[in-house]
């Protein structure tokens, strides 16, 4: 077909140039061989015959062609056109239009287009010089465009012994993958989901198509969930998928209290849990579901994970809990009560809470420090209240140091009214003074620790 299209090119610009099987050929024979050998071009044939009976013009004269002038075909020589403008006349378009000054086309479907006919001849086999094995799957492609999207291709095809090979098998990759991978090289498409995520991120991977491995770190970070975040942070870490990683471990903190309730935590290792229970932000609403958490996942397999209780309680802080849970709950669980190291723990949470006042704060350990998860407030502050009148008073308690501080005091008293946040400062409206309504707005401005009154 593409030799077809060649000759009727060359016959439709110059009916001198009709040959058949390599040989010269009047019109009556091009039509019986290319009727007989493709009966579809009718319309081609009749072109190839109307440009031959045109025969070929020289000047004003008109010479039949034979084959013994084609000498003269090649002596003689086209006619140079004169495209330059004379001087003095005017442009038919402005100066600034003119080509020194206008930049070159560009076609931008120009690559699109190319790839889609590239595409095609794929699907046809046409052109391919390499064939792609995974799996017992065959995949026909040209080297050229596999070596401009991926540099695996590029590397393999321009220095590795695969350059010359024309069958080439693929290792570690799923044949369904490699599939989907060549059609994005050519299509720049390709569809994720949850059946071919598992394998296709891998091989994108491998063959360094990072624009689809974000793809497929982006779709899965749309899929996590307290039951499955923490097999997405373990397939992320094998692939070196930071970004999903750090994500995923972000989640995993910030769902901390419904993660520990899944079979994927109870069948983490005991340095993965250590990690996990160690960190500064997750959001739980006591240290007693870290603690819960913990005798849960030694529990499940007992035998072989009451060695590690001792390394897990160091990351647990029990001087956060409070003293009656201290008392009645872990002091009570038998297998702290047998391991002298969870004993030495307990007793330095006791210690804690016998500390008073400064004394407290000065005793830092890494199992004193307060968890401090993303979102959490840093501080939480009191206005007003009943005591059992309303008050002035203006407390703020620090999360950070876990403890009260005194803040100047509202200007009229105040209970049950709204507070909030504008611009760093705050506003409390409303509420009742023990007699009547309140109806002016008090502002404070935490900066200067100074409260000022505005009427309503």
């Amino acid at each position: 077909m593409p030799v077809l299209w060649l000759q009727c090119s060359l016959a439709l610009h110059n009916p001198a140039f009709i040959f058949v099987n390599g040989k010269l050929s009047t019109t009556d024979q091009v039509m019986v061989f290319y009727m007989n050998h493709n009966p579809t071009l009718p319309l081609f044939c009749f072109l190839v015959q109307e440009c031959w009976k045109k025969s070929v013009c020289f000047g004003n004269k008109k010479k039949s062609f034979s084959p013994g002038s084609i000498g003269e075909l090649e002596d003689a020589k086209p006619r140079k056109m004169d495209f330059s403008r004379p001087r003095g006349a005017t442009p038919a378009v402005p100066s600034d239009a003119c080509c020194g000054d206008k930049p070159p086309y560009k076609n931008p479907h120009h690559t699109q287009k190319a790839f889609e006919v590239m595409n095609i001849l794929r699907k046809q086999n046409l052109l391919c010089d390499v064939t792609l094995v995974a799996d017992g799957v065959e995949i026909a492609a040209h080297k050229m465009v596999l070596a401009s999207c991926s540099p695996y291709f590029y590397a393999m095809f321009t220095s590795f012994t695969e350059s010359k090979a024309e069958k080439i098998t693929i290792q570690g990759v799923d044949g369904q993958a490699l599939q989907l991978l060549v059609d994005y090289v050519y299509s720049s498409e390709i569809q994720v989901t949850e059946d071919n995520v598992q394998v296709l991120l891998p091989a994108a991977h491998l063959l360094q198509l990072t624009d689809v491995r974000d793809a497929c770190c982006e779709f899965l970070q749309g899929q996590l969930h307290p039951s499955n975040c923490l097999g997405i942070r373990a397939f992320a870490d094998l692939h070196g998928c930071l970004e999903l990683l750090n994500y995923a471990d972000s989640y995993t903190e910030q769902h901390f209290v419904e993660v520990v309730e899944s079979e994927e935590f109870l069948a983490l290792s005991p340095t993965q849990v250590c990690k996990l229970i160690s960190s500064d932000k997750l959001a739980v609403p006591s240290e007693e579901k870290v603690f819960e958490a913990v005798m849960s996942w030694v529990n499940n397999d007992l035998p072989n994970r009451q060695d590690y209780l001792a390394q897990l309680m160091e990351h647990v802080r029990l001087p956060l809990l409070s003293q009656e849970y201290l008392v009645q709950r872990v002091e009570e669980e038998p297998l702290l009560k047998s391991n002298h190291l969870c004993k030495d723990f307990l007793i330095e949470a006791m210690k804690y809470h016998l500390l008073k006042g400064e004394q407290k704060i000065m005793y830092k350990t890494p199992r004193t420090k307060p968890r401090t998860p993303i979102g959490r407030p840093k501080i939480l502050l009191v206005a007003g209240g009943q005591a059992p009148k309303a008050i002035r008073s203006v407390e703020c308690y620090d999360f950070k140091e876990e403890r009260w501080y005194q803040l100047a005091e509202l200007p009229t008293r105040r209970c049950r009214a709204g507070l909030a946040v504008l611009n760093g400062l705050v506003y409390a409206v409303g509420g009742f003074n023990g007699s009547l309504r309140v109806r002016t707005v008090d502002v404070y401005d935490p900066i200067r620790d100074q409260v000022s009154i505005h009427l309503c």
